[in-house]
C-alpha cells in the first residue's frame, strides 16, 4: 500500500524529519558545515509540504508510511530506535 503525502501534516513531517536528525547525529561529532539542531529545524519548518517529502527520500521500495513511523513520537517506536524524549532532549542540549 502507497501512502499518499497528504496523510502527514507538515508538522509531523517535520517532526519526524528532526527525530531523524538528532538520531544521525547522536554518535558522531558534529563539524562546522552541519547544522546545529535549531538550525535544522529551522531549516524544516521553512520548507513547504511537498519540499518536505522530498527530503525524507522516500521511494515506492521505502515508502513514506515507514519512514513516518520509523521516526514518528506517537508510535511505540522509540525503542526501536533507542532513543526517548530525554534523551533527545539531552542530545539537544550537548549543543
Amino acid at each position: 500500500m502507497n501512502t499518499l503525502p497528504t496523510d502527514y501534516s507538515h508538522q509531523q513531517l517535520v517532526d519526524a524529519l528532526q527525530a531523524e536528525y538528532i538520531q544521525l547525529m547522536h554518535d558522531v561529532e558534529p563539524t562546522d558545515d552541519d547544522f546545529t539542531f535549531d538550525e535544522h529545524l529551522d531549516y524544516l519548518n521553512a520548507m513547504t509540504h511537498a519540499e518536505l517529502i522530498v527530503e525524507t527520500a522516500t521511494d515506492d521500495e521505502n515508502p513514506l508510511s515507514e519512514f513516518m513511523y520509523a521516526y514518528s513520537e506517537s508510535s511505540d517506536n522509540a525503542m526501536h530506535h533507542d532513543f526517548d524524549s530525554d534523551s533527545i532532549l539531552s542530545e539537544i542540549a550537548r549543543y
